[in-house]
């Protein structure tokens, strides 16, 4: 049988979804540099160029990469957002996670998964059953304000921001803030980067979020009466659910 306890399968999660980040040492620093195009995808003009805001600050993608001090480029993602909806694609592993902010401040997630054209639905009711706290402003805002202090008006990439000091995760950081975008534009914790190089505007994230439409919708609660799906049997072989006998 399939085992969804609580304590393995939010282990399970906790460790897809941070796994784009743990391979780049999150003790050292991250910056977070944000620039943008005009109606798709293009490559930014330079890290030390002038950023200029999205179109709709609701309706926006982002292609966000981690560079660590003496490596280089590590990693890389795509941030996509619309009003009330909020994902971070991962193209290189073909899935994708999905957050909706719902009526009275509930949030929904969702793990889509495009290679096999599948979407698992987590409802408001099993995030709290399995105690995941799905912060939505974190989410969509890259980061949390939250312990930190606002050390007064800055400049980034000709921007104005606002700048913040103090803990990310038990760790020194610096967050350079836009207010127009309702996000970060870099945030600094020692030795890693992570910047965002190039922005999409409103059709290509419309696209994305259309993409799904003829996929295969399964509710996390119904995993265990679905053990012989393959396409659960791959997630099991992949270690995104724990199957015990």
């Amino acid at each position: 049988m399939i085992d969804t306890g609580k304590e393995v399968i939010r282990e399970r999660m906790q460790r897809s979804r941070s796994a784009c980040l743990r391979g780049t040492g999150m003790n050292r620093a991250l910056i977070l540099i944000l620039s943008v195009t005009a109606q798709s995808w293009a490559l930014a003009a330079g890290e030390q160029g002038c950023l200029m805001p999205p179109d709709d600050p609701e309706r926006f993608g982002a292609r966000v990469r981690i560079v660590e001090e003496g490596r280089g480029p590590v990693r890389e993602w795509l941030y996509w957002r619309l009003p009330r909806r909020v994902a971070y694609e991962y193209p290189d592993r073909q899935w994708a996670e999905l957050w909706y902010r719902l009526d009275g401040g509930q949030v929904s997630y969702q793990r889509r998964v495009d290679q096999h054209k599948r979407v698992i639905n987590y409802s408001p009711a099993t995030l709290r059953l399995l105690d995941d706290n799905q912060d939505w402003e974190r989410q969509r805002q890259l980061v949390s304000l939250a312990g930190l202090t606002n050390q007064g008006s800055d400049l980034y990439r000709c921007q104005p921001v606002s700048r913040w000091q103090g803990e990310l995760d038990g760790s020194p950081a610096t967050v350079f803030w836009s207010d127009a975008l309702g996000m970060a534009l870099r945030i600094q914790r020692g030795t890693t980067e992570l910047l965002v190089t190039e922005f999409a505007e409103a059709l290509a994230t419309t696209g994305f979020f259309q993409r799904d439409r003829d996929y295969v919708d399964l509710d996390f609660a119904d995993i265990g009466d679905n053990e012989s799906d393959p396409f659960i049997r791959t997630m099991i072989a992949q270690g995104f659910i724990e199957h015990r006998h």
